[in-house]
């Protein structure tokens, strides 16, 4: 830090600049493991998330079929954005209505995921729970 004082006849000013920089005195900055660029062949560096168990409708997928029940829907809750959600696919997941479906895998990049229903689809609505259950 450098200190510079100025007097006046009426007025003392003093003025302290601090080091403008990234902290390591000249030194180029650390750059963490999350901050590097992901490539294919970096599997070593990829997040595998555990999913928080409950998750949400945010929105059904398609148009619904003659009951009225729809095959997919998209959830929110079970992943963070940047949690690898693909090794849970094929896990069983449950509505609150007692609906089964599958989870697909991910749905976008906010860490959302698409759940797909057969036998016949689902009647669950949005903002109804979703439980993703564990391997057998």
């Amino acid at each position: 830090a450098t200190t510079t004082t100025t007097t006046t006849p009426t007025t003392t000013t003093t003025t302290t600049k601090k080091h403008q920089g990234n902290g390591t005195n000249g030194a180029s900055p650390l750059k963490s493991p999350s901050s590097r660029k992901k490539t294919d062949d970096d599997s070593s560096d990829s997040k595998v998330g555990l999913p928080r168990g409950g998750g949400r409708v945010e929105r059904l997928k398609g148009d619904p079929g003659a009951e009225g029940k729809y095959a997919a829907v998209i959830a929110e809750g079970f992943f963070l954005p940047e949690d690898d959600q693909r090794p849970f696919a094929g896990r069983v997941v449950r509505g609150s209505n007692g609906d089964v479906g599958r989870f697909a895998g991910p749905f976008g990049k906010a860490g959302k995921s698409k759940v797909e229903f057969s036998d016949g689809g689902t009647s669950l609505a949005v903002g109804d729970d979703l439980t993703l259950l564990p391997e057998p």
